[in-house]
């Protein structure tokens, strides 16, 4: 099992980062390496497209926790396709290498209002 937080920036920094500085019990380790991504012992992951409004707010997921190895899927689209262009920029002795693939993921395990899956959100209150 490979658990991990998942989290935007402005999240951690504003709840876990403080809630780890609050416990106290700075080792030399800590203060020499800096703060380590990890709360409650499970390594933490950023991502962007997580909420990171710092105000107040209702039903809204502001963190997921669990292993996505065990509740999604990764499937390759189309292969990596290179193809190269030395007429595009001719004029700047230069050649245009364009890469593109297509993959897609799905999260078929999410669990229930009742049953917990791999994955959990923390979710803020209704109101």
């Amino acid at each position: 099992m490979r658990p991990r937080w998942f989290i935007s920036k402005a999240g951690f920094w504003a709840s876990m980062a403080r809630l780890q500085d609050a416990a106290g019990g700075n080792t030399r380790a800590d203060l020499g390496d800096g703060p380590e991504t990890v709360f409650l012992g499970i390594p933490v992951s950023f991502t962007q497209v997580l909420n990171s409004t710092l105000t107040a707010q209702t039903s809204t997921i502001i963190a997921y926790v669990g292993d996505l190895a065990m509740g999604s899927t990764m499937g390759v689209r189309r292969d990596m396709q290179i193809s190269v262009s030395e007429e595009r920029y001719w004029d700047q002795d230069s050649i245009g290498i364009k890469g593109t693939s297509r993959f897609d993921i799905r999260c078929h395990e999410l669990g229930t209002a009742t049953a917990a899956g791999p994955v959990v959100a923390l979710k803020t209150p209704g109101s």
